[in-house]
């Protein structure tokens, strides 16, 4: 395979950067394995690199993309979650380099706006995930060089602007004799076809020749107004309504959140409006008594912009200033926001999406009259819900539910707004006090939507019934096994001896297969149960009874924390590990344990049932709680606490763009950028 980048000539003499013979370079190859490809196997050139490359690294944090690479028979298969520790030095300087470079692209597009909304915050804030995952790529990249391979696949879903800014970094590693980049290819009908990537080289002869011509065209914006029409948008014609939901997403948290706060609305009769951000189903809301119909309106993503002029203008002024934060004496952080800005396909659809949006809410908004608006996305996460919060101003009140899946790392919350935060404890709190005092003064702790509707589906579940019963005396211990891979010959023997082991103990266990595709099923670990006449080994696969079982059990051993959110909010302890890799990905602090070989798992899992003091003192308050709310079949929902906050509703929080001082406390200092490889465009 021939590449673009292997041809380019080196900046370098040899005087300027001595190499040894006895130095190898890494020969790198760059895959994209789209998600349509997935349903079949690897074949030809693709199968056989996997195959035979000392190492392959997946370019994102797990997933389909990473359980269909595993079963190509890798050597040494790795991604960026590998060497994740929420809790180390390195994630936090990570994050901090995340939080420094998209407050320095928000402060520099502060003055970019469309009727006083500050679309140009809204946009950097978009860039977030990408910017993460461009750095976390570059450092784990780094790693796996450090470790001596010298043939690394490195494979994606697409070739992307995250992938894009990686290859960029690479370049500086060609120039320095560090690596070869054979090519870059992507998977298409079963065959590999060559990626042409020269755009890389144009942007970095561009941003080299600007660095010496200063010059910049952009103009700060007038404030203007965003006329609203309703041919912006599709749906029903929106009605008077008290509350406005805003659905951004089509993930289940969403649906596990809204729809028990529609029922609640739908009880109280409270008026109600749904403005939809794309083409997601409706189903959710049929047969709801919205505002006297059914009142939704979703935004037209093939709606044409009509001031053509004003989208070009916001483009140039996001462009330009970019590049402007990219020119100075310090390199650019991150290559994800310079190419983003080079891609017009890209700004075209996020600038456009942003614009619709605004078109739409401002419709929505003005028609309805609603006083609350309501989102499960947070403004400093999501673009949408920014643009939402900062467009309502004085005419409604933002309401949004936050994550309970927290650690004590203030870093976990890198922007709060002074919006109303809908949180799932106390423990949110506690952390928003320290990044910002003046916020947590307007937090409200209402509990999860989600979990009440959870815990009412599985209520006639005999487990339940057994996790009431707080006296764990008068039952077996239950243990939950989450994984997405299982086979007891191959991948995951530690569980057929964890199962044999607890059946030896009179532990029950409940083996939960996720639904995620391309997961083995279950059916020999069963097989091997049956075999030895074992009563205590349950199988679970819905969804609804893999979420039982985990609010059910005493413990959770799982190899993918991201899997068990539901288990986390009831306060079961957790055994994170990863036994037989190297490396042990920790859960969240303050959620459980970690264990690096099967005898320790077996001493935590003795210790955590047998010894009262084991388990962490907030850990216990945290599941006597959820037992507590178990049983109590009078308490009021968080939904109902929600919904109440809307008719509560008094006066306006001014709402701030996140990218300000105050809630970025202090700079962070020069060693942080050590992390990562930076990139050096000025050696063109």
């Amino acid at each position: 395979m021939s590449s673009d980048i292997k041809t380019v000539e080196h900046a370098e003499t040899d005087a300027e950067n001595p190499k040894t013979a006895t130095s190898t370079p890494c020969n790198i190859v760059f895959l994209s394995i789209p998600p349509a490809a997935l349903d079949t196997p690897l074949t030809g050139y693709a199968a056989r690199i996997i195959k035979e490359s000392d190492a392959t690294l997946v370019l994102n944090f797990g997933g389909k993309l990473m359980d269909f690479v595993r079963r190509q028979g890798p050597q040494n298969l790795m991604s960026l979650s590998d060497s994740r520790n929420l809790d180390s030095a390195t994630e936090r300087e990570l994050f901090s380099l995340v939080n420094y470079d998209i407050s320095t692209i928000g402060l520099a597009l502060d003055d970019v706006r469309v009727s006083k909304v500050p679309t140009g915050s809204a946009w950097a804030l978009g860039l977030r995930p990408l910017i993460f995952r461009e750095l976390y790529a570059a450092h784990r990249l780094r790693r796996v060089m450090e470790e001596g391979y010298r043939s690394i696949v490195v494979v994606s879903s697409a070739i992307s602007i995250v992938e894009k800014a990686v290859l960029s970094r690479l370049i500086d590693l060609q120039r320095n004799g560090d690596v070869i980049v054979n090519g870059v290819g992507q998977i298409k009908k079963g065959l590999v076809e060559t990626v042409n990537v020269a755009d890389i080289m144009t942007i970095r002869a561009k941003l080299a020749k600007r660095r010496h011509n200063l010059e910049l065209t952009a103009a700060p914006f007038d404030v203007e107004t965003l006329a609203g029409d309703f041919s912006a948008i599709k749906g029903e014609q929106p009605s008077p309504a008290d509350v406005l939901l805003l659905h951004l997403t089509d993930n289940a948290m969403f649906h596990q959140n809204v729809i028990p706060v529609l029922d609640e609305l739908q009880r109280r009769k409270v008026n109600a409006a749904v403005l939809m951000a794309g083409g997601f189903s409706t189903e959710l809301y049929k047969g709801r008594k919205l505002a006297e119909k059914w009142n939704v309106a979703s935004v037209n993503q093939k709606f044409e912009i009509t001031d053509v002029e004003q989208t070009a203008r916001i483009q140039n002024a996001i462009r330009d200033r970019i590049e402007a934060s990219c020119i100075g004496l310090i390199p650019p952080v991150s290559w994800a926001p310079v190419l983003a800005t080079q891609s017009k396909s890209y700004m075209n659809r996020t600038v456009n999406q942003l614009l619709i949006f605004h078109k739409a809410f401002n419709v929505m908004i003005g028609r309805t009259k609603a006083t609350s608006i309501y989102m499960t996305q947070s403004p400093d996460t999501n673009p949408l819900a920014y643009l939402a919060v900062a467009a309502s101003g004085s005419r409604a009140r933002s309401f949004y539910s936050f994550s309970a899946f927290l650690n004590g790392s203030e870093r976990t919350l890198p922007f709060v707004a002074p919006a109303i935060l809908l949180a799932g404890g106390q423990h949110d709190i506690d952390i928003l006090k320290a990044r910002n005092s003046d916020v947590a003064a307007e937090a409200s702790v209402v509990g999860i939507p989600a979990l009440d509707a959870l815990i009412d589906a599985n209520k006639d579940d005999e487990r339940l019934k057994l996790a009431s019963v707080l006296d764990a005396s008068a039952r077996r211990p239950i243990i939950t096994i989450m994984t997405s891979r299982t086979s007891p010959e191959d991948e995951d023997p530690w569980i057929a001896r964890l199962v044999r082991w607890s059946a030896k103990q009179d532990i029950d266990v409940i083996l939960a297969r996720t639904s995620r595709k391309g997961t083995a099923d279950l059916s020999k670990f069963m097989n091997m149960a049956k075999s030895q006449d074992w009563t205590h080994v349950t199988l679970v696969e819905q969804t609804d009874l893999v979420n039982a079982a985990l609010i059910a059990s005493d413990l959770v051993v799982t190899n993918k924390p991201a899997l068990v959110y539901s288990a986390i909010s009831t306060g079961v302890p957790i055994i994170q590990t990863t036994i037989g890799d190297s490396l042990l990905m920790p859960v969240e602090k303050g959620m459980g344990f970690t264990a690096s070989s099967e005898t320790q798992l077996q001493d935590i899992i003795n210790s955590a049932l047998l010894d009262d003091g084991f388990i962490p003192a907030d850990i216990q308050q945290r599941r006597k709680e959820f037992l507590n709310r178990l049983n109590d079949g009078t308490t009021e929902t968080a939904a109902q606490r929600i919904v109440q906050k809307f008719l509560d509703t008094d006066g306006i929080i001014n709402f701030e763009t996140p990218f300000v001082e105050k809630l970025m406390p202090g700079r962070f200092p020069n060693e942080i950028f050590s992390i990562i490889s930076r990139a050096n465009f000025n050696t063109v």
